[in-house]
């Protein structure tokens, strides 16, 4: 991909708009690897990223769930996202609503997804990729793809439509 398209991508993506699959085409992107160009982003421009079955309005708030012991640290409450466009794809695009869906991130070991429950309501079609910021306001746990805020004031920029097509990754269903 080659820098201006980029960059076109980037700055549509922070001024809060929807890169829908449909407009891939028109950003010199339709043959591209999204999780590369994602990735690309959160490197370059310093964000982190937050998978959805939604588009959520720029510049709504993330929400904030009840936390849970971290550490031996409970956080009243905390909100979500990584730096890694894979998870944010699985996030997108595997619902954890019906399934329990177990997955690990170690550099020396791809990734792999294991849906313990199958059943149609766990894969969708498509979903959405946010930008999240400012990413200061969030910690990363140790050496994860987790990172955590409890911060109110952590937004939700633009996102892209991301489709089944895009994740890359071995999945099993039990």
């Amino acid at each position: 991909m080659n820098e201006i398209n980029f960059k076109i991508i980037y700055e549509s993506l922070i001024e809060g708009n929807v890169i829908k699959h449909s407009d891939r085409d028109e950003y010199g992107i339709a043959n591209a690897n999204i999780e590369i160009l994602l990735n690309n982003i959160v490197d370059k421009y310093n964000f982190l990223l937050h998978g959805t079955d939604q588009i959520i309005k720029n510049g709504s708030p993330l929400r904030l769930s009840p936390g849970r012991e971290r550490y031996g640290k409970i956080n009243k409450c905390e909100g979500f996202a990584t730096h890694l466009a894979s998870i944010a794809l699985l996030k997108a695009l595997f619902s954890n609503r019906h399934a329990n869906l177990k997955y690990s991130y170690k550099t020396s070991i791809p990734l792999k997804l294991t849906i313990q429950g199958w059943n149609p309501n766990v894969e969708r079609d498509f979903g959405y990729i946010h930008l999240i910021y400012p990413k200061s306001s969030f910690v990363r746990e140790y050496d994860t793809w987790q990172w955590v805020t409890t911060d109110r004031n952590t937004f939700f920029g633009g996102c892209i439509e991301v489709i089944k097509s895009d994740f890359k990754y071995p999945i099993e269903k039990k």
